[in-house]
């Protein structure tokens, strides 16, 4: 009895996805083999009596008087039946030999639009299917890539505005309590529009990312000093930097691009503020801006600090954090911001790490 309660448990129901997942394929395989077949058939017999019509034409006009019509016409008709017998065996054979890569990538495409984004064809010994299951293969592995994108994406979304939202909620009902101090009401009302503050600052993010990701190319493009640009930037976070006492060296010429000035001092102010963040106490900061050929070099390098190789292509993915911990502020969209107005002016940028130096990100700008 135990083992026939473990078979019953084990059958899937008919209306399961599953089975549908697996039976649909195969009834749809064997329509398509029965419908090409008749197809082929209604197109032989229609050729054969267009002959027997022409034979009979023929005849009547005496351009074969060799043979007796009837005579003729049962010879005619022996070898039109057995043409369109040999042709429905060969075209059931053709569908179901040669076609069926085609049949494979049919069912295939069955599995991805029911979410099945694990699927993969085989190479095909067809040229032009090989070529078709190869193309099938990369868009299965794109789609799969997006959906778990998105997915992650949703996930830490929810995460991140949920933390502040908790937050805001606790402390304005410790407010309402009527046994706490004033001190701690300030306290509690400081919190508060600390929390609010950082999810309004996440909100601007996204919507700035979303904005980004929409945009071609930069509106207000004109020919900027880099160089300047830069020291700029390092002066808005000088208290930051002495905060930490760290060593400074930023001692560069000056160099020229073509550019937004707001898009790319948000680059910068948001990669010195990483450097700074993440760094030690005590630690060194160099900034160096070089230009060698048609290209302009903008490195930041913090000592102290070291981002593991299977972290780097990470971190430029939404609400990615190094800070496992999420003790430091920021949602982890600062560097997709970064990267995005960086790919808008056709550069690059790159993550260099070790425990000896420390961490370097490059960022490269084309000078025209």
């Amino acid at each position: 009895m135990k083992k026939d309660n473990k078979k019953k448990s084990r059958e899937l129901p008919s209306d399961s996805p599953i089975v549908m997942l697996k039976s649909i394929p195969r009834f749809r395989k064997r329509w398509f083999n029965v419908f090409f077949t008749v197809i082929v058939i209604l197109i032989a017999t229609t050729a054969m009596l267009l002959v027997y019509g022409l034979a009979f034409m023929l005849y009547r006009t005496g351009a074969i008087p060799a043979l007796s019509f009837p005579h003729f016409s049962l010879i005619l008709l022996v070898f039109a039946i057995s043409t369109v017998v040999i042709i429905a065996i060969i075209a059931f054979l053709w569908g179901r030999i040669p076609l069926s890569p085609l049949n494979r990538l049919i069912d295939a495409m069955h599995r991805l639009s029911l979410g099945d984004y694990s699927v993969r064809l085989r190479d095909s010994r067809i040229h032009i299917f090989n070529e078709l299951n190869h193309s099938f293969n990369k868009m299965a592995e794109e789609l799969g890539n997006t959906e778990m994108l998105s997915s992650d994406f949703v996930n830490n979304f929810s995460h991140e505005f949920k933390t502040p939202i908790t937050s805001i909620k606790g402390f304005a009902g410790l407010l309402r309590r009527p046994d706490i101090s004033e001190e701690q009401k300030l306290e509690y009302a400081s919190i508060i529009e600390s929390e609010s503050e950082r999810l309004a600052s996440m909100a601007t993010d996204v919507l700035d990312l979303t904005r980004l990701e929409k945009l071609n190319a930069p509106s207000d493009v004109r020919k900027l000093n880099l160089s300047e640009q830069v020291r700029t930037c390092v002066l808005l976070l000088e208290n930051k930097i002495e905060g930490k006492h760290m060593d400074l060296r930023a001692d560069f010429d000056e160099y020229y691009v073509n550019g937004s000035d707001e898009l790319l001092r948000r680059v910068w102010i948001n990669i010195l503020d990483n450097a700074v963040k993440y760094a030690p106490e005590g630690a060194s900061l160099d900034v160096s801006v070089s230009q060698s050929s048609d290209v302009c070099l903008v490195s930041v390098r913090n000592s102290g600090s070291f981002i593991p190789e299977e972290e780097r292509d990470r971190i430029f993915a939404k609400f990615y954090q190094t800070d496992r911990s999420h003790a430091s502020t920021g949602c982890g969209l600062g560097l997709p911001i970064v990267k995005r107005i960086v790919a808008l002016h056709r550069g690059a940028i790159k993550v260099e790490s070790s425990v000896e130096e420390g961490t370097t990100f490059n960022v490269y700008l084309p000078v025209t």
